[in-house]
């Protein structure tokens, strides 16, 4: 899972991107995010008890707490940005 802020709230949270290849692959929950649970035969994944349903193109976001909650790929591209690695200067 990679890092992004919520250009609204400014949060952090972590996110992934379900595509062709999460389904390809021998276990699709490589990123171990508690409380998803993949369908390759549809090509979806479930939040927790099946209440959110995310597809492919979408983001699975998880929040500082752990929650995961589906985000569709438009609302995804406009309201998050990557969160950059802190550089820090060094002294001279």
């Amino acid at each position: 899972m990679a890092a992004y802020r919520n250009k609204i709230t400014g949060k952090k949270v972590e996110a992934v991107q379900l595509t062709i290849g999460t389904f390809a692959a021998s276990r699709p929950n490589l990123d171990r995010i508690i409380g998803v649970f993949y369908n390759r035969r549809e090509g979806t994944a479930f939040i927790k008890n099946g209440a959110e349903r995310a597809n492919i193109g979408d983001w699975i976001v998880q929040d500082q707490y752990g929650n995961p909650s589906v985000v569709s790929a438009h609302t995804f591209s406009c309201e998050y940005e990557p969160v950059s690695a802190d550089v820090i200067p060094l002294r001279r």
